[in-house]
């Protein structure tokens, strides 16, 4: 127990002060980087060697997200330690047409699209605060519902999403079947 306490009583240390804020023209670097940074993080715990970096990632990424928090269907936070920068969560909003809705009920979905922290500041709450503040936006903006998708090989992120709730509601299962498919690279 005596450790746990000293553990939690550093890490309340190094948390300091942290706030969480949309976006700025002086945090997309930061953003963009994460993202590279995720991209990276993802193709190297890929069990099937099959997730590759692409060239220009995080800028279109952060592109595509700024463009719809300007239309209000999704938005960027990103946390700060003492003013700077340590982790963000990406999110969109998407409304269901009434044929696709599940029992006629949700009308608006959110969907946790990325959250990254700095290595060296995971494990102290800034995702659990990240994805707190994600669910805030998201039922300010009319969402009955959020979504994360998840990788099967990251259960330190499962975890964390179970943690703040999240259930998992269906499992999609796939099969490498050797090489691109057919018609890759054919006009």
């Amino acid at each position: 127990m005596k450790r746990r306490r000293v553990a939690q009583a550093t890490d309340s240390n190094r948390l300091g002060k942290m706030v969480v804020r949309h976006v700025t023209p002086s945090t997309t670097q930061f953003v963009i980087s994460g993202m590279e940074a995720l991209q990276r993080e993802f193709a190297k715990d890929d069990p099937l060697h099959r997730l590759r970096c692409r060239l220009g990632y995080g800028t279109w990424v952060v592109r595509r997200h700024v463009r719809q928090s300007a239309r209000r269907k999704g938005a960027i936070r990103v946390s700060y330690v003492n003013r700077v920068p340590v982790g963000f969560v990406a999110f969109t909003t998407h409304q269901i047409p009434i044929g696709n809705r599940f029992e006629g009920v949700q009308s608006r979905i959110g969907t946790i699209d990325f959250l990254w922290v700095k290595p060296s500041f995971r494990r102290i709450g800034i995702g659990r605060k990240l994805i707190d503040d994600a669910l805030c936006q998201l039922a300010k903006d009319g969402c009955d519902m959020a979504k994360a998708d998840l990788f099967h090989f990251s259960s330190i992120s499962i975890r964390l999403f179970q943690r703040a709730g999240f259930s998992t509601r269906h499992v999609i299962v796939s099969i490498p079947l050797g090489g691109f498919p057919t018609w890759h690279g054919r006009d």
